[in-house]
């Protein structure tokens, strides 16, 4: 009786160290040495996101290497404005941009770069080589 006393209370003290311990520390998927709170070595699916910020406000952004500056990202604000900026040429980025409140709405398209490289709009088709045709240069 004495020793399953002494398990039990072996078991609880392990069982708590160990729920303290995820509870502080990163956890990962395929992977022995997670280096961030969720860290995952593989494929991921998700159906459902709900990534939430505070005050109305949410981001979510997205690794890119190559990008320097501007990683690819997700806004929202409080307004319900939505914004999509991405990274080009490793220092550039772009930026698509609803915006306004109250029923003053518009939208905005943002070239952020350091030299004078033009802005070009194609057209696609997928039925000719080459596909794509310039329509507009800037």
């Amino acid at each position: 009786m004495k020793n399953l006393g002494l398990k039990s209370i072996l078991l609880f003290v392990i069982t708590f160290f160990f729920n303290i311990h995820a509870q502080i520390g990163n956890v990962g998927i395929n992977t022995a040495s997670p280096t961030e709170t969720l860290n995952i070595n593989g494929t991921l699916r998700i159906r459902k996101v709900p990534v939430k910020g505070s005050f109305g406000v949410s981001t979510l952004q997205f690794e890119a290497d190559q990008a320097s500056f501007y990683k690819p990202t997700f806004f929202t604000d409080f307004n319900g404005n939505f914004t999509l900026r991405g990274s080009s040429a490793s220092t550039d980025f772009f930026e698509l941009e609803s915006a306004g409140s109250n029923n003053n709405g518009q939208f905005q398209f943002t070239i952020g770069d350091d030299g004078d490289e033009p802005i070009i709009f194609y057209r696609d088709r997928y039925d000719r080589t080459p596909r794509l045709r310039e329509m507009l240069r800037m």
